[in-house]
């Protein structure tokens, strides 16, 4: 399986864009099986910048 990733990053041949493919299959959860899922991200709704500074400066 690390060959066939390795192979995979170069992607430079068409058997590394084959190899590309299959690590891709194997590795890549289903959406309803993502338990790291984040609404914030998929919605594109994220925190504005004042809010942002604010969180930092511990407010």
């Amino acid at each position: 399986m690390i060959a066939l990733a390795h192979r995979g990053a170069r992607n430079r041949t068409v058997i590394d864009r084959i190899a590309r493919s299959i690590v891709s299959q194997v590795f890549v959860v289903p959406k309803k099986d993502d338990f790291m899922a984040d609404e914030f991200i998929d919605n594109d709704t994220g925190y504005d910048l004042e809010e942002l500074r604010r969180y930092q400066r511990g407010e």
